[in-house]
């Protein structure tokens, strides 16, 4: 069973910005635009819930930043044509000549055992940039570089913070860290010496480390990283690296004005094209359709999935149900409506809300059912539900007007509720006929134990 996934390959990476799977490349645009109007030194904070896409996003940004920099030379004509290609067309009415900014990625969750924040930070920025610290050639950005780490190395980072927090040796501890940063400003300096006009310095997962993690490289980049030529973009989760926070110094603290220090400015990253994504996916949205896609889509926007969330939720359905909603135009109706209709909803909740599911299925709540289907009640299988001269909509003075919410609620209590025997072997709906082999489907088919489950 292969991975479902839109990972940040340089392959996606490329294929997304040519084609704009996801609509995001406007947004991405004005983003390089912001960060190429920077003039001083600055702090960005890119918002966004888990799985929304962020690491994409920055790392899309710093391909199309790095293939626009005259210096830099990491990718293949071809992909960089691609790339320039696509940043030209937009750029025909915008005519932003890009600085030559040095992009840096650093994935602060990899550190995250780290004793020193900031020595794994200045080793990841001359890793990235492919500073040659064996020394076996003559460089001053490498001079430079072995300098500032023997200074680090020789220097207790957290003795001299706690010094100067403290106020004990007042005077020495200013000095150490003056030095300290000037060393760094020395280095950085050295880098865009040879390598472009200013550095960009993308600090990604921090809202997933430990709390005192987070915090000490917080507190580090806003002492010692003030150099005027260089941005910082960090992105988080908001709402998480606030409860970081909190564990950190109390639930009392104020997190929201603290992280307020660091953040020059706060941005929020626009959600993606979900119908587009799913249609890039493999689930049509357009033209001809399939019933169960245009579920999926629904299920997806009901309960607010996230890029990553979604992939996972498409994965699930390409196992347990996509070939049969597909590919058979056979199924019995009762089958059919748990396939196209139902086991969607129930996938999507199991992975959304582990307790409402376990509601569901134990026939306690059957909400989310009616939430998503009743716009489907026009379909031939809702209407399949309907007894001689009953209509969802008032037709005629002889016809009898349903809810659709009260034909949900049959259908789940056939399911989920009622107890079939041997005198009881059936209920009727309609005329749809529902029996126990109905429920077991239903159950085999979402712990991926049925027939139709598809592993490849």
């Amino acid at each position: 069973m292969k991975t479902f996934e839109l990972l940040p390959t340089k392959e996606n990476l490329i294929y997304t910005y040519k084609n704009d799977i996801i609509q995001r490349n406007a947004y991405l645009h004005r983003f390089i635009e912001l960060l190429n109007s920077i003039d001083d030194g600055f702090s960005i904070a890119l918002g966004g819930k888990w799985g929304s896409g962020k690491t994409f996003f920055v790392k899309q940004a710093k391909m199309i930043m790095d293939v626009n920099n005259q210096f830099i030379k990491e990718m293949s004509d071809e992909d960089s044509s691609l790339i320039k290609y696509t940043w030209n067309e937009y750029n025909k009415k915008h005519h932003n000549q890009l600085k030559n900014q040095v992009c840096v990625y650093y994935d602060s969750w990899k550190y995250d055992n780290d004793d020193d924040p900031l020595l794994s930070l200045i080793y990841e920025i001359a890793n990235e940039l492919g500073i040659n610290y064996d020394f076996t050639e003559e460089s001053s950005t490498a001079e430079v570089f072995i300098s500032l780490i023997d200074f680090l190395k020789g220097l207790n980072i957290k003795e001299l913070y706690n010094t100067m927090k403290s106020q004990k040796n007042l005077m020495e501890g200013i000095e150490k860290e003056r030095k300290l940063t000037d060393q760094i400003n020395t280095f950085f300096d050295s880098v865009l010496a040879e390598r472009g006009d200013r550095l960009v310095i993308f600090i990604d997962e921090l809202d997933r480390c430990k709390p005192s993690y987070a915090v000490n490289l917080l507190e580090k980049i806003k002492h010692y990283f003030s150099n005027e030529r260089v941005t910082f973009v960090f992105s988080i989760n908001n709402i998480e690296l606030i409860n970081t926070i909190q564990k950190y110094y109390g639930q009392s603290f104020d997190s929201g004005r603290y992280l307020d220090r660091f953040f020059d400015l706060r941005l929020d990253l626009p959600p993606i094209d979900k119908e587009n994504f799913l249609d890039y996916m493999g689930f049509k949205m357009r033209g001809v359709t399939y019933i169960q896609d245009k579920v999926v889509l629904a299920v997806v926007k009901y309960f607010g999935l996230e890029m990553r969330e979604i992939t996972r939720f498409l994965k699930l359905i390409k196992v347990a149900v996509y070939k049969p909603a597909h590919t058979d135009p056979n199924l019995d109706n009762s089958d059919a409506l748990c396939i196209y209709y139902i086991i969607p909803v129930m996938l999507g909740l199991k992975m959304y809300n582990t307790k409402n599911y376990y509601d569901l299925i134990q026939g306690k709540d059957c909400t989310p059912l009616i939430d998503v289907l009743s716009d489907f009640k026009n379909n031939k299988l809702f209407k399949e539900l309907l007894k001689y001269k009953e209509t969802y909509e008032k037709l005629g003075e002889d016809m009898r007007v349903v809810k659709i919410e009260d034909k949900i609620t049959e259908v789940y209590d056939a399911l989920f509720n009622t107890q079939y025997t041997s005198e009881n072997d059936y209920r009727c709906i309609g005329s749809l006929t529902f029996t126990e082999e109905n429920k077991q489907m239903i159950e085999e088919t979402i712990n991926l134990f049925s027939i139709y489950t598809d592993l490849n």
